[in-house]
């Protein structure tokens, strides 16, 4: 009796790592799916996105283009410019 035991335990046991063997393949295979799909839904948006933001037209424009201010320094640095007073 105890050597139908021990075979129907091993039969079961058998059964069972099958079972988890092709559910965890079956698991495995759809994920891999999953994942590839999301990669390519990811690369499709950057493309998008690389689309729209070289279409962006930025105005061409430059603050200082008509009223340049006077900031040269050589031209400040001689106090004496009119009359040198040590000659």
């Amino acid at each position: 009796m105890s050597n139908q035991k021990n075979a129907v335990i091993a039969v079961i046991v058998i059964v069972v790592l099958i079972a988890a063997v092709i559910i965890y393949w079956s698991l495995n295979k759809t994920s891999d799916q999953d994942t590839l799909q999301q990669e390519q839904q990811a690369i499709l948006d950057i493309q998008e996105n690389l689309e729209t933001a070289t279409q962006i037209d930025l105005p061409l424009v430059n603050p200082l283009d008509q009223a340049v201010p006077d900031v040269n320094p050589i031209e400040k640095t001689n106090p004496f410019k009119v009359a040198n007073p040590f000659q």
